[in-house]
């Protein structure tokens, strides 16, 4: 190589030095500002799930999660994080649902995403109804007036165990 390609090299070199320079700290400041967003975020959650662990809302899915100053939210943690925090906003808003007496309050915080399509053109199921000459009626079967299907009815039936519950 002669002087001057050397020169051309060395020049193009330092560019791309620089480039990679300036690269490298705009993914310093987005990540930076995204660490920022993670500690929002974990304040957030984590001030909100205190307020739904003070209610009367227990989880059954989910898992209590521990928050404290060595707590961070990273990709991985988050969601777990965030679990918790969604299945208290789905017992409130059933809670509601039910509160305000709406007639599609047991399925008010049912999630769209995990709900399967339904498949009309899947074979219909063949149900084999017995007749009235197959039914044993000595049997202990229920009665219609037994059995509550209306949800508001079973919402009051709900109240009224944990009412007790909690008076003794």
């Amino acid at each position: 190589m002669t002087e001057k390609e050397k020169e051309v090299v060395r020049s193009q070199l330092k560019n791309e030095l620089i480039e990679q320079g300036k690269k490298q700290k705009e993914k310093e400041t987005q990540i930076a500002m995204i660490e920022q967003q993670m500690a929002e975020i974990k304040n957030n959650v984590q001030n909100m799930v205190g307020h739904f662990k003070n209610s009367h809302f227990f989880l059954s899915v989910a898992q209590n999660m521990q928050y404290d100053e060595d707590t961070q939210f990273n990709e991985s943690n988050v969601i777990m994080f965030l679990a918790e925090l969604e299945e208290y906003i789905s017992l409130f808003i059933t809670y509601l649902a039910y509160k305000q007496e709406s007639p599609d309050a047991a399925i008010a915080s049912l999630a769209l995403d995990q709900m399967k399509a339904k498949e009309f053109d899947k074979t219909a199921l063949n149900v084999d109804p017995k007749n009235s000459n197959e039914v044993n009626l000595n049997d202990d079967m229920e009665t219609e007036d037994e059995i509550t299907t209306d949800p508001r009815q079973l919402y009051k039936m709900y109240e009224q165990m944990y009412q007790r519950e909690h008076e003794n």
